[in-house]
């Protein structure tokens, strides 16, 4: 719809705005979207929309215009420990080790 959603925890989502791609009607059959920079076909100007493997429920692409491109601020390392026994990585310590 065209007014925008306010949720209890402080999100607020973008308020929605008509169509102007007919060809954009296929995904949006309501004439409204949420976010106005997809593209159908591709071009100079567009990337492969993070959606695209989704086919025919989102825009396959986005305008390059509008992709923000971020380092991740954090990153998770899963660390092995092995079977828990005495040659695991956490229990398997040396004597002068106190880490």
């Amino acid at each position: 719809s065209e007014e925008s959603r306010h949720f209890d925890n402080g999100v607020t989502l973008r308020r929605a705005a008509p169509i102007v791609d007919r060809r954009l009607e296929v995904y949006f059959p309501h004439r409204y979207q949420s976010y106005p920079h997809y593209a159908v076909s591709r071009g100079v100007g567009v990337i492969a929309s993070p959606f695209s493997d989704y086919f025919g429920v989102f825009p396959p692409f986005i305008e390059r215009s509008h992709v923000i491109i971020a380092p991740c601020p954090h990153v998770f390392v899963d660390v092995w420990v092995g079977g828990g026994g005495r040659g695991s990585y956490y229990l398997g310590r040396r004597g002068g080790d106190d880490r």
